[in-house]
Protein backbone atom coordinates (compact mmCIF):
# COMPACT_ATOMS: atom_id res chain seq x y z
CA UNK A 1 0.00 0.00 0.00
CA UNK A 2 1.55 3.15 -1.33
CA UNK A 3 0.25 5.77 1.64
CA UNK A 4 0.26 9.41 0.79
CA UNK A 5 -0.46 12.22 3.17
CA UNK A 6 -1.15 15.68 2.31
CA UNK A 7 -0.57 18.70 5.12
CA UNK A 8 -1.42 22.32 5.36
CA UNK A 9 -3.03 24.59 7.99
CA UNK A 10 -6.70 23.78 8.99
CA UNK A 11 -7.58 20.65 6.54
CA UNK A 12 -10.42 22.14 5.28
CA UNK A 13 -8.98 23.56 1.90
CA UNK A 14 -6.02 22.65 0.15
CA UNK A 15 -4.79 19.92 1.71
CA UNK A 16 -8.60 18.37 1.24
CA UNK A 17 -9.16 19.29 -2.51
CA UNK A 18 -5.35 17.61 -2.79
CA UNK A 19 -6.78 14.35 -1.33
CA UNK A 20 -9.75 13.75 -3.02
CA UNK A 21 -8.23 14.89 -6.23
CA UNK A 22 -5.72 12.24 -5.89
CA UNK A 23 -7.69 9.69 -5.38
CA UNK A 24 -10.26 10.51 -8.43
CA UNK A 25 -6.53 10.09 -10.61
CA UNK A 26 -5.57 7.17 -9.38
CA UNK A 27 -9.39 5.82 -9.46
CA UNK A 28 -8.89 7.06 -13.42
CA UNK A 29 -5.82 4.57 -13.80
CA UNK A 30 -7.52 1.61 -11.92
CA UNK A 31 -4.94 2.18 -8.73
CA UNK A 32 -7.00 3.18 -6.03
CA UNK A 33 -6.67 -0.44 -4.44
CA UNK A 34 -2.59 0.43 -4.41
CA UNK A 35 -2.83 4.07 -2.70
CA UNK A 36 -4.02 5.25 0.85
CA UNK A 37 -4.15 8.72 0.78
CA UNK A 38 -5.18 11.09 3.35
CA UNK A 39 -4.60 14.44 4.56
CA UNK A 40 -4.62 16.89 8.38
CA UNK A 41 -4.15 20.35 9.65
CA UNK A 42 -1.25 21.74 11.73
CA UNK A 43 -3.74 23.65 13.05
CA UNK A 44 -6.47 21.58 12.47
CA UNK A 45 -9.90 21.49 14.50
CA UNK A 46 -10.45 17.70 14.42
CA UNK A 47 -13.60 16.46 12.43
CA UNK A 48 -14.65 19.76 10.58
CA UNK A 49 -15.91 19.40 7.04
CA UNK A 50 -14.39 20.79 4.47
CA UNK A 51 -14.85 24.42 3.55
CA UNK A 52 -18.00 24.81 1.26
CA UNK A 53 -15.75 26.46 -1.64
CA UNK A 54 -13.56 23.06 -1.64
CA UNK A 55 -16.53 21.12 -2.20
CA UNK A 56 -18.15 23.03 -5.14
CA UNK A 57 -14.60 23.62 -6.21
CA UNK A 58 -14.32 19.64 -6.90
CA UNK A 59 -17.31 17.94 -6.47
CA UNK A 60 -18.04 17.44 -10.31
CA UNK A 61 -14.47 15.44 -10.09
CA UNK A 62 -15.02 13.19 -6.47
CA UNK A 63 -18.18 14.37 -4.85
CA UNK A 64 -16.88 12.30 -1.48
CA UNK A 65 -15.15 15.21 -0.53
CA UNK A 66 -18.51 16.04 1.00
CA UNK A 67 -17.83 13.21 3.62
CA UNK A 68 -14.18 14.27 4.39
CA UNK A 69 -13.91 15.25 8.37
CA UNK A 70 -10.55 16.98 9.33
CA UNK A 71 -7.75 15.65 10.70
CA UNK A 72 -5.01 17.39 13.29
CA UNK A 73 -1.34 16.89 12.00
CA UNK A 74 0.68 15.03 14.48
CA UNK A 75 4.20 13.42 14.11
CA UNK A 76 3.25 9.78 14.58
CA UNK A 77 0.52 10.06 12.07
CA UNK A 78 3.14 11.54 9.49
CA UNK A 79 5.31 9.19 10.45
CA UNK A 80 2.86 6.61 8.56
CA UNK A 81 3.15 7.67 5.09
CA UNK A 82 5.77 6.97 2.37
CA UNK A 83 5.07 10.46 0.66
CA UNK A 84 4.09 13.49 2.21
CA UNK A 85 3.27 16.45 0.57
CA UNK A 86 2.46 20.01 2.30
CA UNK A 87 0.92 22.75 0.26
CA UNK A 88 3.13 25.73 1.72
CA UNK A 89 6.79 25.95 1.87
CA UNK A 90 6.23 27.10 5.60
CA UNK A 91 4.02 24.08 6.50
CA UNK A 92 7.71 22.65 5.98
CA UNK A 93 9.91 24.81 7.55
CA UNK A 94 7.34 24.74 10.61
CA UNK A 95 7.52 20.93 10.42
CA UNK A 96 10.95 20.43 10.59
CA UNK A 97 11.33 23.34 12.93
CA UNK A 98 8.85 22.77 15.60
CA UNK A 99 9.08 18.78 15.30
CA UNK A 100 13.14 18.92 15.04
CA UNK A 101 11.76 16.45 11.88
CA UNK A 102 12.89 15.84 8.61
CA UNK A 103 12.26 13.20 6.07
CA UNK A 104 13.22 11.77 3.09
CA UNK A 105 10.10 11.69 1.15
CA UNK A 106 8.65 15.03 2.19
CA UNK A 107 7.68 17.51 -0.50
CA UNK A 108 6.08 21.12 -1.16
CA UNK A 109 3.54 19.89 -3.67
CA UNK A 110 4.95 22.62 -5.77
CA UNK A 111 8.09 25.10 -5.55
CA UNK A 112 6.09 28.37 -4.96
CA UNK A 113 3.51 26.58 -2.39
CA UNK A 114 -0.36 26.58 -3.44
CA UNK A 115 -2.58 30.04 -1.84
CA UNK A 116 -4.52 29.17 0.87
CA UNK A 117 -7.91 29.95 -0.99
CA UNK A 118 -9.58 29.85 2.98
CA UNK A 119 -12.36 32.54 3.20
CA UNK A 120 -12.45 33.57 -0.93
CA UNK A 121 -14.68 32.91 -3.97
CA UNK A 122 -15.83 30.00 -5.35
CA UNK A 123 -13.56 31.34 -8.48
CA UNK A 124 -10.10 30.98 -6.61
CA UNK A 125 -10.93 27.75 -5.26
CA UNK A 126 -11.57 26.61 -8.56
CA UNK A 127 -8.51 28.55 -9.49
CA UNK A 128 -6.41 26.66 -6.33
CA UNK A 129 -8.26 23.08 -7.55
CA UNK A 130 -6.90 23.77 -10.91
CA UNK A 131 -3.38 24.47 -10.19
CA UNK A 132 -3.53 21.57 -7.16
CA UNK A 133 -4.46 18.83 -10.04
CA UNK A 134 -1.56 20.33 -12.60
CA UNK A 135 0.92 19.87 -9.66
CA UNK A 136 -0.85 15.96 -8.78
CA UNK A 137 -0.92 15.03 -12.44
CA UNK A 138 3.09 15.47 -12.16
CA UNK A 139 3.32 14.04 -8.48
CA UNK A 140 1.24 10.68 -9.66
CA UNK A 141 3.54 10.24 -12.18
CA UNK A 142 6.39 10.28 -10.19
CA UNK A 143 5.20 8.15 -7.82
CA UNK A 144 3.71 5.40 -10.39
CA UNK A 145 7.52 5.54 -11.90
CA UNK A 146 9.83 5.38 -7.99
CA UNK A 147 6.87 2.09 -6.98
CA UNK A 148 7.69 0.43 -10.68
CA UNK A 149 3.36 0.71 -11.40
Amino acid sequence: MIKVLFVCVGNTCRSVMSEYILKYLVAEKDLTDKFDIQSCGIMASKGKPAATNAIEAIKDINPDIENHKSQLFSLSFLKKFKYVFVLDPHILEYIKQEYNFTKKNMYCLNEEGVPDPFGMSLEVYKNCAEEIKKSLNKILKFIIKNEKL
